[in-house]
């Protein structure tokens, strides 16, 4: 169902109450109640966002070039323009790019239940048992050391991909990831 790998930014992360499906889905299939919830931000808010940088970072050598005086066409200001320039068509690129990955990851949703969990990704549901979780392994990002830190969990299961689970650290802490490693271990399962 989902080709997601968790790895999306996940600013604006927050909990929420599960939507209808989400609730008629647990209910149907006795997941319990709800133990916690995670809902990452809009996407096509993020890729918005990324856009107005990107049109934000191309207008600037645009009126650099537009408003700067023929006069002052000679000597350090030609390479200066053209480093400028060249400095924001790369920032345009990259926050475009960024837009478009905002887009691919798409709308997702976790939904943590005492006999399971339900992963929602555009709109398409996953549904699985504590009992079909076969372990939780930490993907880890830049650095070394000590501020070598997880940037996501991966949910293993016994069918399907596993789940990509951000982390959203405030404080020192992530209350939901907390309670699902929590979890698995309690099943005996793995963990980091």
């Amino acid at each position: 169902m989902g080709n997601d790998d968790g790895r999306a930014v996940v600013h604006g992360a927050v909990a929420c109450a599960p939507p209808p499906k989400v609730v008629r889905i647990a209910e149907s299939r006795d997941l319990g109640r709800l133990l916690g919830s995670r809902k990452l931000a809009n996407p096509f808010a993020n890729a918005g966002g990324w856009v107005v940088i990107s049109l934000a970072s191309l207008t600037v050598p645009y009126l650099l070039g537009f408003f700067l005086p023929k006069g002052l066409a000679d000597g350090i200001v030609v390479p200066l323009t053209r480093f400028i320039t060249v400095v924001f068509s790369v920032i345009a690129a990259v926050a475009f790019v960024l837009a478009v990955r905002a887009l691919v990851m798409g709308a997702r949703a976790y939904f943590m239940y005492a006999q399971g969990f339900v992963y929602l990704h555009n709109g398409q549901a996953e549904v699985f048992r504590w009992s079909d979780v076969t372990g939780l392994r930490a993907a880890y990002g830049a650095g070394v050391g000590v501020a070598r830190r997880p940037r996501h969990y991966k949910l293993a299961r016994t069918s399907g991909r596993p789940v990509g689970i951000p982390l959203t650290i405030v404080d020192g802490t992530d209350p939901f990831a907390d309670q699902l490693v929590a979890i698995v271990r309690r099943l005996g399962r793995p963990t980091p």
